[in-house]
């Protein structure tokens, strides 16, 4: 029985919008705007940072890079800046993404992109989160917080949005194939008797005379020996990933453990779209049929 796995991953994002209407200002900017409206977007890119993984699948060891963006909604809204700008990735470490200098002035048709920020996806960030399908939902949340409006000098109005960002994580299994080659050997003994008739000929010098000999051969049965061999083979479909592979053991039907030479020490670390290759052999009672069960853990 194998239960092994490697990991995929898929993208949801969803964007916060705060709109907060208050009275106009004289000196609002721009003039005459009556609300601050923001934008707020979190992104995953590729390892190049610059293809979005979107709907995409990603393995578990690859890097994926995220941004957040800052945008101003349009008009009658008012342009802001200033603030904090965070990033909380799957493993619930906060990245500060505010650059040197604070959030430069957001208004229309001028967003704020933040850098990239490396993540490696890791199958221990599935612990504790399945869901119904056997998945796991990773959460990651990109805030704005203590940003400025520009509603009017008359007064300072904070601004903050969150945006929620989930990634959907999957187990990959590795591919395990398995060769038996049964085997029964049986040993038997000959016996082998010789005559001649007839047993005694007496001639003078010169002379000839005829005998004929008899062979025979008698065959007995002796034990069979039956046995099994073959080929285990576990490959990691993985990309990016290396499969931890903890020990790799059979058994079969009646308590018999074959012998599994795989030529490497455990904790084997099995690199991406490669495969590891045991041979194991076992002496059988009998030739009864039986039911081999392969173990690997990881």
């Amino acid at each position: 029985m194998i239960e092994l796995n490697h990991k995929f991953i898929s993208l949801l994002i969803t964007a916060m919008v705060i709109a907060i209407a208050v009275p106009a200002y004289a000196h609002s900017d721009p003039a005459e705007c009556s609300a601050t409206g923001l934008g707020l977007s979190l992104t995953a890119f590729r390892a190049d940072g610059v293809t979005p993984i979107g709907s995409g699948t990603v393995e578990a060891g690859e890097l994926v890079k995220y941004q957040v963006i800052l945008s101003h909604i349009g008009a009658p809204n008012c342009n802001f800046e200033g603030g904090t700008l965070t990033i909380e990735t799957p493993d619930g470490i906060l990245h500060d993404v505010t650059p040197i200098g604070g959030i430069p002035l957001v208004e229309s048709g001028s967003p704020f992109s933040s850098d990239l920020v490396d993540y490696t996806i890791s199958e221990s960030d599935s612990d504790g989160v399945p869901d119904g399908q056997g998945d796991a939902h990773l959460g990651a949340v990109a805030t704005y917080a203590d940003g400025t409006s520009h509603l009017g000098t008359e007064d300072v109005f904070p601004i903050e949005a969150e945006t929620p960002f989930e990634i959907h994580y999957i187990e990959t299994p590795l591919e395990v194939t398995k060769t038996a080659e049964p085997s029964a050997t049986t040993g038997f003994g000959w016996a082998i008797d010789k005559s001649v008739s007839p047993e005694e000929i007496f001639l003078f010098e010169g002379d000839t005379a005829a005998a004929e000999y008899t062979v025979g051969v008698t065959k007995t049965a002796g034990d069979t020996n039956y046995s099994v061999e073959g080929i285990i083979s576990i490959h990691n479909n993985a990309q990016f990933a290396d499969a931890v592979i903890e020990n790799v053991s059979d058994s079969i039907t009646g308590g018999i453990i074959p012998d599994v030479e795989c030529g490497v020490e455990f904790p084997f670390n099995l690199a991406p779209d490669q495969t590891l290759e045991c041979s194991y052999s076992s002496a059988l009672p009998d030739g009864s049929a039986r039911v081999k069960t392969l173990t690997s853990h990881r």
